[in-house]
Formats: structure tokens, sequence, C-alpha cells
């Protein structure tokens, strides 16, 4: 414990209001699969697989930033999704899908959906936060999973 309240101290030191990996952490994703930057206009999943749903004692989300690190506007007004998400809705085998696009991906699936950027030009990243990981995330052995360009849907 005493560990602990040094790290901390050192990490408020260094960056107030910093959190240690036992707090939380956020993986960041610039770039897809195919390892292409995230790009407005394009349409990505996230799959996550029944079991790779972020196990964390906190809560999960998942947010959008355009390449000034700002919020990217939408008309939803929905900046960050995730497992507290009002409405999420879950696939039959436990798997989730997060759909991260300019438009709607359609009624039934506008529940997941996390508004990108609408102009082709315009790089985005992914900002992950996990509050208060569970074991596999703080060591490594959890990765979330990768972003994958999906064809346009409605």
């Amino acid at each position: 414990m005493q560990y602990l309240l040094l790290l901390r101290a050192a990490t408020a030191k260094a960056g107030l209001g910093g959190n240690a990996a036992i707090e939380a952490l956020y993986p960041i994703a610039f770039t897809d699969a195919s390892a292409k930057p995230l790009m407005g206009g394009t349409n990505y999943i996230v799959h996550f697989k029944p079991g790779q749903i972020p196990q964390v004692k906190g809560f999960w989300s998942i947010t959008a930033y355009n390449s000034t690190q700002r919020l990217v506007p939408n008309p939803i007004n929905r900046y960050w999704i995730g497992a507290d998400t009002p409405g999420i809705m879950y696939n039959k085998d436990g798997s989730l899908d997060i759909y991260i696009q300019p438009q709607s991906p359609g009624q039934t699936k506008q529940s997941n959906w996390l508004p990108s950027p609408t102009n082709r030009s315009t790089p985005f990243d992914l900002l992950m936060r996990l509050y208060w990981p569970g074991q596999q995330i703080i060591n490594g052995t959890w990765l979330p999973p990768a972003i994958q360009r999906a064809n346009a849907t409605g």
C-alpha cells in the first residue's frame, strides 16, 4: 500500500490528476486493423467477442476525438459509448459491436453508434477509458479488439 501511495504522489507531481494503472488505463488508436489512419467519412466496427468485453470494476468507454483533440460534433450529441450507454445492445452470443461512422448505421443499430467525422480528409482517434481495470487488462493479456473498416450500412 505504501508503494501505491508513493506512486500516486509521484504521478501527481508529474501530472496532476494522473491515474495509476490499477485505477485507469487509456488505450488510444490512430489506425485501423490494416494500419491505415482512422479517417472521417469511413465506417468502422469495433467487435468485442464474447468474453472480450473489458473486465473492469468501474466502467469502460470509447471516445472519438478529431485532429485537434476535440470531441466530434454530431447530430445525436453522443461523445462516448460504453457499458453505461443507455440502450446499448449486445449480440445474442454475448459479443458487442460498436459502429463508428459519420451517419447512423440504421434504427436497429443506432444505440451502438459512436458518430465520427463526416469529412473524408479529417483524421481522428479513439480513446478507450478503462476505470478500475481487471488484472488481465493491467498485465496486458487482454487487448482491445482491432478496429475494422466496414461496408456502408443503413
